[in-house]
C-alpha cells in the first residue's frame, strides 16, 4: 500500500489576453499509484473536480490543463488538491491578477 502523496507540479494560472479568463495548468505524479482525481477551488469557493487532458485519472502522471472565464478584475487564489487512488493528497496553490477591462466596462 502507498502512503506517499502524490506531488503537484507546475502549477500556473496564466491571464488569457484581454478577456476575464486565465489558463490553469499543472502536472501531477505519484511514484506509488495512479492519480485518482485533482480538484481546484477559486479564492475559497468550492471544491471543483477537474479532468486531466486524457479525460481519465488512471496514470502515475497525469498533466491538466483548462481554462476558468468570466473572472472579476482583481487578484484571485487558485488552489489544487490531487489524490492518488489509496486518498493520499497533495496541495498547492497560485495567486494571479485579472488586469482591470477598459474604462466604463462594468461587472
Amino acid at each position: 500500500m502507498d502512503n506517499t502523496p502524490p506531488v503537484v507540479s507546475g502549477l500556473a494560472a496564466e491571464p488569457a489576453g484581454a478577456t476575464e479568463s486565465v489558463r490553469v495548468r499543472f502536472d501531477a505524479a505519484d511514484p506509488g499509484s495512479a492519480i485518482g482525481r485533482a480538484q481546484y477551488s477559486l479564492d475559497a469557493g468550492e471544491w471543483t473536480l477537474v479532468l486531466p487532458v486524457g479525460e481519465l485519472s488512471d496514470a502515475p502522471q497525469e498533466h491538466f490543463d483548462w481554462a476558468l472565464a468570466g473572472l472579476d478584475p482583481g487578484e484571485h487564489t487558485l488552489a489544487v488538491r490531487v489524490y492518488d487512488e489509496y486518498e493520499n493528497v497533495s496541495s498547492a496553490k497560485v495567486v494571479f491578477t485579472i488586469a482591470p477591462g477598459p474604462a466604463g466596462k462594468s461587472h
